[in-house]
């Protein structure tokens, strides 16, 4: 997820691009230590995930990719792929937003 700066009382200070959505009512965000992320709790069903919750999904993020989706590279060749946290597979092709639909 792309990180943004905001400019409060002349200092920098680092915000997720996610932190622009508001959370549902009834979810919360925690810090994982161990991975360094942020995930999200419902505390009416007891859900936990990984995607913000308030985001629609296939929305295009500021990295030019639907939410949803992740670009890695690729350790044997350096080449970018892209994961489909939904789905739960992976392209070579980066997604469009009619992508992410299928």
């Amino acid at each position: 997820i792309a990180n943004i700066y905001q400019f409060t009382n002349s200092k920098k200070k680092r915000v997720s691009e996610t932190d622009k959505y508001k959370l549902p009512i009834g979810w919360v965000e925690i810090y994982d230590s161990v991975t360094k992320k942020k995930y999200y709790a419902c505390k009416i069903t007891k859900h936990t995930q990984w995607l913000h919750p308030g985001i629609p999904l296939g929305t295009i993020m500021e990295n030019g990719i639907p939410y949803g989706w992740e670009e890695e590279i690729d350790y044997e060749t350096g080449e970018k792929y892209y994961i489909n946290h939904v789905g739960k597979f992976t392209t070579w092709d980066k997604p469009k937003k009619s992508l992410f639909l299928v």
